[in-house]
């Protein structure tokens, strides 16, 4: 797949039709660990690119309530979480309206990786700036007569380490992390946390 521009996106205050809130909770379903499980309202949203509390919210769950008694979805409750599922007949339903799919605004899975690849290309040569310093600092201390105390090569060693992954982090985001086919749960099995832009606020210096 290559980029291509985000659709704009369902406002919360437009109407949204059935087969739209069908298309959302499936596609939701979909970009789950488990395809099978049903979704939380507010990851239904998030397909719908819907706040919570908004207008738009508040009518996607008077709509719920109205497919629910259809027999279109289905509710269920975890934690006291109300979760939501396609039924049998909400999925011939939306097979009649194939075109609900190609209306829904950006997938969540896909903002994120167009987010992580912007913001990548914005801050990658800082990445790699901090990290010439820090070895150059390492250099330095090599140098040194009498020898660095070992603190200082602790505290080098946290900043070559900070500086190494985010390094890598921007790297994979620009340069490795393929973009997203909403047919699939886009789900990293590489090192934990790489596509987690909020750690790079984070990591220490």
């Amino acid at each position: 797949m290559t980029a291509r521009d985000p659709h704009p996106g369902v406002r919360s205050d437009a109407n949204l039709s059935p087969a739209l809130l069908l298309a959302a909770l499936a596609r939701a379903a979909c970009h789950r660990a488990d395809p099978s499980a049903p979704v939380p309202f507010s990851a239904l949203l998030a397909h719908l690119d819907i706040p919570m509390r908004s207008a738009g919210a508040r009518e996607a769950r008077q709509l719920l309530t109205e497919l629910e008694a259809r027999g279109a979805v289905s509710r269920s409750r975890r934690h006291s979480v109300p979760l939501w599922a396609l039924t049998s007949a909400g999925r011939r339903r939306l097979a009649r309206t194939p075109r609900a799919a190609a209306a829904l605004p950006d997938s969540p899975q896909h903002r994120a990786w167009r987010q992580a690849r912007t913001t990548a290309a914005l801050e990658i040569d800082r990445f790699r700036r901090r990290l010439r310093t820090s070895l150059a600092d390492a250099a330095e201390l090599l140098r040194t007569r009498p020898p660095a105390f070992s603190d200082q090569w602790f505290e080098l060693a946290e900043r070559l380490r900070s500086d190494c992954w985010m390094l890598g982090s921007a790297s994979h985001c620009l340069h490795e992390w393929a973009e997203p086919d909403d047919r699939y749960a886009d789900i990293d099995e590489g090192v934990p946390g790489r596509r987690n832009l909020r750690l790079w606020r984070d990591r220490p210096r």
